[in-house]
C-alpha cells in the first residue's frame, strides 16, 4: 500500500481538525463552568448591591424555595431508598461470603464423639 503526500496531507488534516474540535469543547466546557460559578455566587450574595446581583439573588432565593417545598423531600426519599437498597445488598454479600467461609455446623457436628 502506497502511501503518497495527498493521502498524508489528508490525514493530517483530519487530525488538526480532531484536536481544534476536542479543544473547542474543553474551552466550551471551562467557560460554561466559570459561568455556572459566577451565577451561584450571585444567587448566594446576602446583601448583593447590583441590578443583576438582586435579580439573580431573588430569582434563586426563589427557586430555592419551591424546590425546599417541592423536590426536596421526593429527591431526598429516593436517595435514601436507594442508599438502604444498597445497603441491604452490601449486607446481603458480606453474610453471603461469611457462610461460603465457616464450614457449615449442624448439630450432628455438635454432639460430643463417643
Amino acid at each position: 500500500m502506497e502511501c503518497n503526500e495527498a493521502t498524508l496531507e489528508g490525514t493530517a488534516k483530519e487530525m488538526k481538525e480532531d484536536i481544534e474540535s476536542t479543544v473547542n469543547q474543553y474551552v466550551d466546557s471551562v467557560v460554561n463552568t466559570e459561568m455556572e460559578k459566577e451565577f451561584m455566587r450571585y444567587a448566594t450574595l446576602e446583601n448583593p448591591k447590583t441590578t443583576l446581583g438582586k435579580l439573580v439573588s431573588k430569582a434563586f432565593k426563589t427557586f430555592k424555595e419551591w424546590w425546599d417545598k417541592t423536590k426536596k423531600p421526593e429527591i431526598a426519599e429516593k436517595a435514601k431508598t436507594s442508599i438502604l437498597q444498597k445497603l441491604r445488598e452490601s449486607q446481603a454479600i458480606v453474610d453471603q461470603r461469611k457462610e461460603q467461609q465457616v464450614p457449615n455446623l449442624n448439630r450432628n457436628n455438635l454432639r460430643p464423639e463417643r
